[in-house]
């Protein structure tokens, strides 16, 4: 199967005699063979439009879709008598879209090389929509040959496009071939680079170091990856790198790139973008990702230096008497670093052959970040994206274990390595080891194990769990002693009760908590196959568990339905809060440099990538708690890893519940997905979380 991977798919038009380009067929790689499905078209009255046709889309006796789009997005969730999920479209082919699915806002975005841009409402799918910007092709007017040739280069830039899938590229979601020709692409809320950094600057609340650099990695990563590709942008420059979150940032504005060999030598006149431009490029027309280099030389200037234009003052002719003939270059920006400014004379190299090219860059560039990171005292510490991605990698490859495994490997993780005594530290809720008499044992994770017990105290005898812990280090230890003293204190009938500590002989420390009769929620719903109707009480209880714990400024870190327990069949407890942490009464988040196994699926991604953590954070985990106990208990993003899971959420993705359960509860889906809002403050609160709960699913 050449280099295709499990899982790989291709939507193609049927080529049988008779079909008249009306029907469609499904290739899907799995266990090294194509299988192939035909997507069977079935009369419907049942349409969200009017001006659709008749048909809904279906593969054998599957559910029925209106759009193949929305029939393809079901099959990334789950097989559903498919041979494997669908992961990766393979196909050469951009969607189409039809005009009538765009819904234009008023006003431009911007004008490009070939277009202007407009923002639009792609209504993909009945009652919903995805905002999406909508490059539209300006053509001279009159047939002319300037005509033709604004509308090839309109056509190669959607072909380049195609193909290109990459967290720090804009993404092309289809191409209007009806009418107008437009190119339709992912929305980038925050507009291109350069005003972006202007009006930050000019608001008084300019980027740090730390995010320009961060930036400044992305584009080389995606820089990088279009060099693999063999893909000469020719216009890279910070008008053309767009913002969506002040963490995330991606190439675009692919009017004038070419896929090639070796070189691209230009025969087309015009305005040409010469302060971005390498010596071969101005002299010779001669366009290689070396001179992609030297363009990213200069982007990298702009945003150092908050979106200023280079070479500002000077015409054309005088930049190209300055650079080459002169060897004059771009002034070291204030705030950037002597090793980072080094790497920018080295993309200015004038000779072609000695530049470096993209990954030599890169590497320098995510050392850089990555050191500024650890030398900001005080600052925000940006964790390296790639740094993350590498180390999921690695995670992936060496836990090739079970899901189980993972949960429980993922579940304990902060204060674990090995225990260290505290002189003259002590736990107010401290349980001597006489008092409790353990017994069997309940589970066994990767570093420690729960017992069953009991616990005689003042009040009486009662059934306790004992998880055994370690806690690395006096400060820890002293920092998970107090933590421990605040959990003691919370009593909410949807909290998991915390009796204490104990100090066993031989220096364990052991969690003592109120011993549940039931499992865990996610085992207890897989196990039951409780429809939505009656367990959708639970995601009211949790919510209601987890606004307290937000009023109490605790943040629990690792909210997951393994990590609520079931008390009884109409009742459930938020439990597990070796990850919890109590925030001071002036602070809003809770930062660490803490590393080791983390519970990804359930991670917010400022937490991922800032190391930040706050009560927003809890609800993204609580979203995917939902989506859990929506679906019986089973794992979310089945059949992924931790890294695939990152580029998906990053490419805009988000977890889907069946469409039999969306239809069953129409409130659900959109709750989960305002709770994975990218924007921690568009988030709602749990307090906004509860009433929507109490209103559709009383506890």
């Amino acid at each position: 199967m050449g280099g295709l991977r499990e899982g790989d798919y291709v939507v193609r038009i049927s080529d049988r005699p008779g079909a008249n380009g009306l029907e469609y067929g499904l290739a899907v790689a799995h266990d090294r063979t194509i299988q192939h499905y035909k997507l069977q078209k079935h009369i419907s009255k049942q349409l969200s439009r009017r001006d659709h046709n008749r048909y809904k889309f279906g593969i054998q006796d599957g559910l029925r879709f209106e759009f193949i789009a929305e029939l393809i997005e079901h099959y990334h969730i789950e097989a559903d008598g498919l041979c494997c999920i669908l992961k990766r479209n393979v196909s050469t082919m951009a969607v189409e879209i039809s005009p009538r699915e765009l819904q234009m806002e008023a006003g431009l975005l911007g004008s490009g090389e070939f277009g202007e841009v407009r923002k639009a409402l792609w209504r993909k799918r009945a009652g919903q929509g995805i905002t999406v910007a909508v490059k539209v092709l300006k053509v001279p007017a009159g047939a002319s040959e300037a005509a033709d040739a604004e509308m090839q280069a309109f056509i190669d830039e959607g072909k380049t496009m195609v193909p290109l899938k990459h967290a720090f590229v804009v993404k092309l979601m289809g191409v209007v071939q009806e009418g107008q020709k437009m190119l339709v692409t992912e929305f980038m809320p925050l507009g291109a680079m350069n005003k972006f950094l202007k009006s930050k600057q000019k608001a008084g609340d300019p980027l740090p170091l730390q995010a320009l650099l961060l930036f400044m990695k992305q584009i080389a990563e995606g820089m990088v990856y279009l060099e693999a590709q063999k893909v000469v942008h020719r216009d890279l420059a910070s008008r053309n790198v767009l913002v969506q979150s002040e963490n995330v940032c991606k190439i675009s504005d692919f009017g004038m790139s070419r896929q090639v060999e070796n070189y691209y030598k230009s025969s087309r006149v015009g305005k040409w973008p010469l302060k971005w431009y390498a010596p071969e490029c101005m002299y010779y027309s001669k366009f290689t990702s070396k001179g992609d280099v030297w363009s990213y030389g200069v982007c990298s200037w702009e945003i150092l230096s908050h979106g200023k234009k280079p070479f500002k003052g000077m015409k054309g002719d005088q930049v190209v008497q300055y650079v080459i003939e002169e060897k004059g270059r771009l002034a070291c920006p204030a705030i950037c670093p002597g090793a980072m400014y080094d790497v920018l004379q080295e993309c200015w190299t004038h000779e072609m052959e000695a530049r470096p090219g993209f990954v030599a860059v890169c590497r320098k560039v995510q050392q850089i970040h990555a050191a500024q990171g650890r030398g900001s005292s005080g600052s925000t510490a940006v964790v390296s994206r790639s740094r993350v991605m590498d180390d999921q990698r690695f995670y992936d490859l060496e836990n090739a274990i079970d899901e189980l495994e993972v949960a429980e490997q993922e579940e304990q993780s902060i204060y674990m390595r090995h225990i260290g005594s505290v002189k003259g530290v002590k736990s107010k809720c401290t349980i001597a080891e006489s008092a409790l008499r353990l017994e069997a044992e309940l589970g066994h994770g990767s570093v420690g194990n729960v017992l069953k017990g009991s616990w005689s105290s003042p009040k009486g005898t009662f059934a306790v769990a004992v998880k055994m812990v370690r806690v690395g280090g006096d400060y820890k230890h002293k920092s998970f002693l107090e933590s421990c003293d605040k959990l003691a204190a919370l009593r909410h009938p949807n909290l998991l009760p915390f009796h204490g500590l104990c100090q066993f002989h031989g220096g364990r420390m052991g969690v003592v908590l109120e011993f549940q009769m039931y499992d865990a929620l996610n085992k207890y719903l897989a196990a039951k196959k409780l429809p939505p109707r009656s367990s959708k009480r639970f995601i009211t209880q949790i919510a209601i568990g987890m606004q307290y714990l937000a009023d109490k400024a605790i943040i629990h870190r690792d909210l997951a339905a393994r990590n609520v327990l079931v008390h009884s069949p109409e009742q459930c407890k938020i439990s597990d809060f070796s990850l919890a942490k109590s925030l001071g009464h002036e602070t809003e988040y809770y930062r660490t440099e803490q590393k080791g196994l983390w519970p990804i699926k359930w991670y917010a991604p400022e937490c991922l990538y800032s190391s930040t953590f706050t009560t927003y954070s809890d609800v993204w985990s609580f979203g995917v708690t939902m989506w859990e106990v929506a679906q019986s208990g089973k794992t979310p993003y089945p059949g992924m890893k931790g890294r695939q899971v990152l580029e998906f959420i990053e490419r805009g993705n988000r977890l889907k519940i069946h469409p039999k359960i969306i239809e069953q509860e129409p409130w659900m889906q959109p709750l989960m997905e305002s709770c994975w809002n990218t924007n921690p403050r568009s988030r709602p609160s749990f307090k906004q979380i509860v009433a929507t709960c109490r209103a559709n699913a009383p506890p």
